[in-house]
């Protein structure tokens, strides 16, 4: 089982805060938190992190849009 934990859109392929938003929505993906900006990404995380089940891998779905998404460890 997997879940997906948060959603990563790289500024240097052009992702907005108002296009990353309308991403977003079109996928029925609804952030827990307001977006969190690094020097090349805009995350918006989708469930809080739960490290003592879950292991953590980063999918690229192309176009500078990436998946945290976390598998049972079991």
């Amino acid at each position: 089982m997997s879940t997906k934990q948060a959603i990563l859109f790289d500024t240097k392929k052009g992702w907005t805060e108002r296009l990353s938003h309308e991403w977003l929505k079109e996928h029925r993906l609804i952030p827990i938190k307001p977006v969190h900006k690094t020097a090349n990404y805009l995350r918006y995380r989708l469930q809080e992190p739960d490290e003592k089940h879950y292991r953590y891998r980063i999918i690229n779905f192309g176009h500078g849009v990436h998946a945290v998404i976390g598998f049972r460890k079991d």
